[in-house]
């Protein structure tokens, strides 16, 4: 069938059946010049019988028929039969509510569209009614049902999201639900999605549920205003019996734009970034930079224009009257300028004072300009720091004194907070801050260490026992008074007390230690800003395969968050045997669509198989993960910038069992060095199909210590075999760990109890955790080079029923608290200041073996009450 054009007019919504809704809406739609009457057909299965002679009733008063339905996909096939008998019945639209009942119902919703695509079913005939604020309810299947509903998306931009008697002001009200919900929502999901379905906003002109509480005319006022700017085509209003006669002359008066139009061009903006913000020559990242805008700066706004791949950008005319275009988002996703203005940029708490001789810090005595490297070309340009911004020296800070105020000389510096790393001529700097501070207490110092890792000792002296080592870079906390250990610092023959990240305590040599450790000015990261694939909230939980994994985010219905999953696939080594499966890889996009993090572990196979194959057969294997990552990830049509996936290589490749052959007749032992190779291998084979991939090396078995028989009985200590294969690795995205409790006891999680048999031995740096806590020793072994990469602990549980370390193995059914406390630990690890962030904790596992928490209610109700925290990663 030919498609529809875009709707036009206006439109008044009912649904009662008592005190004849569907005549005052009539009347009202004659009364305002509406164009349409949009009457309820059905409630999901069910089709109203009194429909047909609504649909009568409608026509003869000259309006259009539309349909519409509260869907709740728990039987689509017979759902879509109500669509086929409205349109029988003489309705030219159709309009699915979809609200929370349709929440994670991909399948059906995707059953719903297959049983739609027939002839006498027009796509352009058909909309979805959504939430405004898209970004807040990826748990529905919108992404889905666009794929039928051609015809164009009404979100409901109802008042009711503010109460009676909110105290917000009612311009700020109408801003928030048009403005930043309905029409921002809708620009940053048409870029993920791909494409940009008609938007045709329906207005509720009340503030309660029921629509008892209508806005008086000055504020509905506000309302209309805010949406003209926007110029629909088409306006609906819900419902007619909530629709009070003052706001009559309102709807009337309100004219709907001849044609789609573009958001309105703001009149002026602001420059947001705090680097400043890059002028292009023309509507592209790949154009020319014609100068960069200091923060703060303000602009007037000209026209928009839409790239080819989605993005917008403004033309905007500087004060001294250039034009140029800004992009309204950046590569990164951030916003190249703001409507309001953002303000006077950070205090910030003054620097550790620098080491004689040496250049931590520098300020800008004046605007100037940033750039990605030492030289002035218009290439380089990454933005404009504003007069007395502070910038960390990041090159060696001896050398860099050395070039401070020097014509000709560049340093590489870091904005603060948080800014990005560039160059920064030497000549336009100070060493002095523009208003001194008092320094803050030195709580932290940092290791630079010339031997790669730094004894911690018994006692303050070469003579006492190394109890533990950290490597270079490692930030230490101070257990001494901060100034008396500030003084020590850098002096051959001190000793200052630290903590280490893993929580073991003892005395540092104070030369070589470093207080130049700034800030911890991290922040809770936000979901709305992260590509598919990746969820802000650290709560997870581990599945089996794809294809068998049953959906387990009903859990996280009514918390206001998501999370992480990790399906686990055993892949052989032909890549020659994969076949598409577009099943499998809808399934594994429904849940990256639906605001969760995905990770897929990569197996050759399992025990006795082995988690890689024999070393002979790593380049087949890398070969098949790159083919298994190409035929279900990679979605050419959709911009890499909006999407990831997490893939882990293998599991637990210390454990006999995970050998090729397994414990009871291995064929050759996974080394450290072999599985760096396999995993550089498998690293660039997926690299190079799916660039924005995170590749992530598999966890080691965080306590296994089994003779290796065909190695002499070797016994490889768990941390020992980390940092082996860490060396042997040339990249990687993150890093996978496991960690357990030996028993379901709440305590078991913070205690720091050791293992007491060799290799494992107390008191030295061969001292190993023997439950929850050992996490932390494996992120503080992580080499400096990986320290910003994302954690990913993705098994934990508490092992062993019994506390004593006997079977069996398996949850037990009772919530005690241990899933609370296991996240509440690892929030506290994340937010103690310079933490390796922990991106997700994954409860192990879901069904297919003892551990099944599918069948434990109560494992489940603690799951959900570790889920009414606010526990999330920071940047």
């Amino acid at each position: 069938m030919s498609s529809s054009p875009p709707l036009r007019g206006k439109g008044i919504w009912a649904w009662a059946r008592s005190g004849d809704e569907l005549g005052r809406a009539i009347r009202l739609a004659q009364q305002t010049g509406g164009t349409h009457i949009l009457y309820k057909v059905g409630q999901g299965e069910a089709y109203y019988e009194d429909s047909a002679p609504a649909a009568r009733r409608i026509t003869e008063a000259g309006l259009i028929p539309f349909a519409w339905t509260w869907l709740t996909l728990d039987n689509p096939e017979r759902e879509a039969q109500v669509v086929l008998r409205a349109f029988a019945d003489g309705y030219q639209g159709f309009v699915f509510d979809m609200e929370d009942p349709c929440s994670r119902k991909f399948d059906a919703a995707r059953r719903l569209v297959r049983a739609l695509k027939r002839p006498e079913v027009n796509p352009a005939a058909l909309f979805l009614c959504s939430y405004p604020n898209i970004s807040a309810h990826t748990d529905l299947p919108y992404a889905e049902m666009l794929e039928i509903c051609k015809g164009g998306l009404m979100p409901m931009a109802y008042g009711s999201f503010f109460p009676p008697g909110d105290p917000t002001p009612w311009d700020v009200q109408a801003r928030r639900v048009i403005d930043e919900w309905t029409y921002s929502h809708y620009e940053e999901w048409c870029l993920k999605w791909g494409f940009r379905p008609p938007l045709y906003p329906i207005l509720g002109p009340y503030h309660d549920e029921h629509g008892r509480v209508p806005m008086v005319p000055e504020e509905f006022r506000l309302w209309l205003d805010r949406l003209a700017a926007y110029g629909p085509t088409f306006v609906s209003f819900y419902t007619a019996r909530a629709i009070p006669d003052a706001l009559i002359p309102l709807i009337r008066d309100f004219a709907p734009a001849e044609g789609p139009v573009e958001m309105p061009v703001p009149a002026g903006v602001w420059m947001a970034p705090l680097e400043g913000a890059i002028v292009y020559e023309r509507p592209d990242f790949a154009a020319q930079r014609t100068r960069a805008l200091v923060y703060r700066s303000t602009a007037e706004g000209v026209a928009w224009r839409r790239a080819s791949d989605g993005r917008r950008w403004l033309q905007i005319r500087t004060p001294d009257g250039a034009l140029g275009w800004l992009p309204e988002r950046r590569p990164d996703g951030s916003a190249s300028f703001a409507l309001t203005d953002p303000g006077a940029p950070p205090n910030l708490p003054a620097p550790p004072p620098a080491p004689p001789g040496h250049l931590t810090h520098v300020w800008t005595t004046q605007e100037v300009n940033f750039r990605s490297q030492p030289a002035t070309r218009p290439d380089t340009l990454i933005g404009r720091l504003y007069p007395g911004a502070r910038l960390k020296v990041i090159e060696d800070p001896l050398l860099a004194r050395q070039k401070l105020g020097k014509v000709g000389q560049w340093l590489n510096v870091q904005l603060e907070p948080q800014g990005p790393e560039g160059w920064i001529a030497a000549w336009y700097v100070t060493d002095r801050a523009p208003v001194q501070e008092a320094a803050p207490p030195v709580t932290y110092l940092r290791v630079k260490s010339p031997p790669g890792f730094l004894n911690i000792r018994q006692g303050p002296g070469t003579n006492t026992p190394t109890t533990w080592r950290v490597p270079d870079g490692t930030v230490l906390e101070i257990l001494e008074d901060p100034q008396q250990a500030l003084a020590k610092v850098g002096k051959e023959g001190e000793w200052i007390r630290v903590r280490t990240p893993s929580l073991h305590e003892g005395y540092a040599a104070a030369w070589y230690l470093a207080a130049d450790v700034p800030p911890d000015n991290r922040r809770p990261v936000e979901d709305a800003p992260l590509p598919f694939g990746e969820c802000a909230w650290i709560f997870g939980i581990h599945g089996a395969g794809a294809d068998e994994t049953e959906d387990f985010r009903f859990l996280f219905q009514g918390s206001g968050k998501r999370g992480w999953v990790l399906f686990t696939e055993s892949i052989g080594r032909h890549p020659e045997n994969l076949r598409p499966n577009e099943a499998l890889r809808q399934k594994l996009w429904d849940w990256a669509r639906s605001g969760f993090g995905v990770i897929i572990r990569l197996n050759y196979g399992y025990e006795p198989s082995g988690t890689l194959p024999e070393s002979q057969y790593y380049g087949a294997f890398a070969a098949t993960c790159a083919r298994w990552a190409e035929l279900y990830l990679k979605r050419p049509e959709v911009p890499p910038s909006h999407y990831t996936w997490i893939l882990i290589i293998g599991n637990e490749q210390n454990n006999v069992r995970e050998h090729p052959g397994g414990v009871a007749d291995p064929r050759e032992h996974i080394t450290p060095q072999l599985y760096a190779r396999a995993f550089n291998l498998a690293y660039r084979a997926i690299k190079a199909v799916l660039p924005n991939a995170r590749v992530v090396p598999g966890a080691v078995d965080p306590y296994n210590t089994t003779p290796w028989v065909r190695l002499g009985g070797i016994r490889y200590r768990p941390l020992t075999y980390f940092k082996e294969m860490l060396d042997g690795i040339e990249a990687l995205d993150g890093i996978a760990l496991h960690t357990y409790t030996h028993g379901p006891v709440v305590e078991y999680i913070t205690h720091r109890r050791v293992f007491t048999d060799w290799p494992l031995v107390p008191g030295t740096p061969d001292e190993h955790y023997y439950d929850f806590q050992a996490y932390r020793s494996f992120i503080e072994a992580i080499p400096p080079r990986w320290r910003r990469v994302p954690v990913y602990i993705t098994e934990t549980n508490h092992w062993t029923v019994n506390p004593d370390g006997t079977g069996p193995n398996g949850w037990i059914n009772r919530n005690i608290g241990w899933v609370q406390a296991a996240y509440a630990e690892i929030h506290r690890w994340n937010s103690t200041p310079h933490a390796q962030q922990i991106h997700c904790l994954l409860l192990y596992r879901w069904q297919g073996d003892e551990w099944e928490i599918r069948t434990k209610d109560q494992i489940q109700e603690d799951f959900r009450q570790a889920l009414r925290n606010d526990y999330r990663w920071r940047r």
